[in-house]
């Protein structure tokens, strides 16, 4: 919504991020880089903005050109910040415009003084900002800390590795300034859609930057990326739900719904925009998005591959003179929805954001006719499906709203029009031009972006993550032993709530409930030992599902696996507890076949992996599938997996 005021936010809404942050000291020499009522840094303060911008650089991939000055505003002075930058960034005439919009919507208050409130809201949310207008990095002291006492005493070491989160992503703004210029990259109208994704790209980038940071590995390279944050993405309020002690946590959780979801929009599914990005393309398409071609809309925010894949830019609609349909009347506002837009209006629906994913272009207007505030919207469709599902939507909206359909795919919406005003209005409104896209896709070779990148850096990250020390102090964590019994039948583990007995026909394969193996609770051998069957536990730092888990496990065993080959895969269900079950063989040295199957209780992850000689699977294969069929789960017994 505000181009520059939002790049000053630097909310962290997905904030369970890391590293150490220094405390201010006494200041050093005033910086002439920096304006009034912003204190220079302390030398050692100085010295980590200096460590933190290298770690900007090198998970962006672009060069610092010029130093960065940077400063600390106290708490009391910041919004007046915030107040100096809406006056430059939204004069008081185009606030009115947005507030006037907002309410013929009914997306604020009638009551809410858009002016007063917005400047408050942002204030509560910032906790390090970049200023592209002067060119400086300003943190925000908080009694003692960038995200406030409060925070401090409930996180500890974790709410300082936060902080210097904050600060990778707003000097990954001043990068950004230096080789994208931000100022002239956001500039446009605060009720523009296409100023909104501009935004989000902003925003996303220098989260996804953030994120990277914390891990030390680049998370586009990591397989299955993208389904651990689309997890995350489905209940957006939950984020803030888990950190109440941020600032401006009850302030954004009690903020009307359009102006926090979308602030929200800016980082998160900007983030996620950014990361199909570098997945499709890697850092070459990236800046290409900055240099040459940004997206145009938020619908190719919410869905990447219509930006990357498939283009679907939106439609434009050119406003009429309405001067004859309404005389007299006088505009007060002017923009689009957009998908984005649209998903917030129809939020009490449940079918919102499929409605909403049918969005091909929109325009809309905002009059003042003798005393009230006159609604007239455009908005053209994909399908003629969608069309009819929007007019269902949008007839749900309350009194006061009149929704016509004048062609296929086009909808017309007003709000507190008269009958007289009716005709005219339609008439004009239907008459306006689509100017249909041409949707030219993008050539990927022609920027220099091979296939097969993408695959050599999955590896790469993988390997540099289990290398991690925190990464290797999981893997190494001690399990509860498990026993077998005494006629060598029956294998129990309470400790991980994990318990098998053979069957009959094939009591003769042999139990091992300490095999000398990783992460191994139990092997199983054929007789002849030709045949193996390894079971692994692992308890993991959250949640995750097994659609998320399998792209890493897939790469893995490519890595660890000579000519690893997936032969097909199915979901498995065993006492309640789901899972997948792949099927596989190699084509190395030793040529293997095999399946292995892994469940997913919570955090806890269940890996049964059987092999045997290709040219032995057939006889081994129905004893494998038996015994794995035995595989009995129950609660463990409450023994400490941390």
């Amino acid at each position: 919504m505000v181009i520059r005021v939002l790049l000053l936010s630097g909310l962290l809404l997905a904030a369970p991020l890391a590293a150490q942050t220094a405390r201010p000291e006494p200041a050093a020499p005033a910086d002439p880089g920096l304006p009034p009522g912003v204190s220079p840094l302390s030398p050692e303060m100085a010295r980590r903005i200096g460590e933190l911008l290298d770690s900007a650089e090198k998970y962006r991939g672009l060069e610092v050109k010029r130093p960065v000055p940077s400063g600390i505003v106290q708490e009391k002075d910041l919004k007046g910040k915030v107040l100096e930058a809406l006056r430059e960034d939204m004069p008081v005439e185009e606030l009115k415009a947005v507030d006037a919009a907002l309410k013929a919507f009914g997306l604020i208050p009638e009551s809410l003084d858009l002016a007063s409130y917005y400047p408050e809201l942002l204030t509560s949310q910032i906790a390090g900002y970049y200023d592209p207008e002067r060119r400086y990095l300003s943190l925000v002291h908080r009694g003692g800390s960038l995200l406030g006492e409060g925070f401090q005493e409930q996180h500890g070491e974790e709410a300082a590795r936060m902080e210097e989160m904050v600060l990778v992503h707003e000097l990954t703004h001043a990068i950004q300034d230096q080789h994208f210029d931000l100022k002239r990259f956001t500039e446009g109208s605060p009720l523009s859609d296409e100023t909104a994704a501009r935004l989000a790209l902003v925003e996303g980038d220098a989260s996804l930057t953030m994120f990277n940071a914390y891990l030390g590995a680049r998370i586009e390279d990591m397989p299955g990326a993208d389904q651990f944050l689309g997890q995350a993405l489905e209940d957006p309020d939950e984020l803030l739900e888990m950190s109440p002690d941020l600032p401006g946590s009850k302030e954004m959780a009690a903020a009307p719904a359009w102006l926090r979801d979308t602030m929200i929009f800016s980082y998160l599914q900007g983030y996620a925009f950014c990361l199909s990005v570098r997945q499709k393309g890697g850092q070459k398409l990236l800046d290409y998005a900055f240099r040459q071609d940004p997206p145009r809309s938020s619908e190719q925010i919410l869905h990447p591959e219509k930006w990357h894949g498939r283009r679907d830019d939106p439609v434009v609609l050119s406003w009429p003179d309405l001067s004859a349909a309404l005389p007299g009347a006088r505009k007060l506002a002017e923009g689009e929805l957009g998908e984005l837009g649209i998903k917030i209006l129809l939020r009490e629906s449940a079918d919102a954001a499929r409605t909403a994913a049918g969005w091909g272009g929109d325009r809309f207007a905002v009059y003042e006719v003798k005393g009230r505030r006159v609604l007239a919207w455009i908005t053209e469709w994909d399908t003629e499906a969608d069309a009819r599902e929007l007019r269902t939507a949008a007839r749900r909206l309350g009194r006061g709203w009149k929704v016509e359909a004048v062609a296929p795919r086009r909808v017309l919406i007003f709000r507190r029009t008269s009958g007289k005003e009716l005709a005219g209005l339609r008439s004009r409104l239907a008459a306006v031009e689509a100017r249909r896209p041409e949707n030219r896709s993008l050539d990927l070779a022609a920027l220099g972006i091979q296939e097969g990148e993408k695959e050599q850096a999955a590896q790469s990250t993988l390997q540099e993550l289990i290398a991690e020390p925190e990464v290797q102090e999981i893997l190494a964590q001690e399990r509860p032993a498990g026993t077998v019994s005494e006629d060598g039948r029956s294998y129990a583990n309470p400790g991980i709530g994990l318990s098998l007995t053979l069957p009959d026909a094939y009591r003769d394969w042999t139990l091992d409930a300490k095999p000398p193996l990783s992460m191994s609770a139990l092997m199983i051998s054929a007789p002849e030992g030709d045949a193996r069957i390894i079971l692994a536990y692992q308890k993991m730092p959250t949640e995750v599902s097994l659609e998320a888990m399998k792209p890493m496990l897939d790469l893995g065993l490519k890595m660890s696996i000579g000519g690893y080959e997936e032969l097909g895969s199915r979901p498995v269900e065993q006492g309640g507890i789901a899972g997948l079950e792949s099927r596989f063989r190699t084509t190395g040295d030793v040529e293997m076949q095999g399946v292995i199957r892994v469940y997913g209780r919570g955090p806890e992850m269940f890996l049964a992996t059987a092999t045997a000689p290709a040219s032995q699977w057939q006889r081994y294969e129905k004893a494998v599938l038996a015994i794995l069929d035995r595989l009995t789960f129950a609660p463990p017994s409450g023994a400490d997996l941390k």
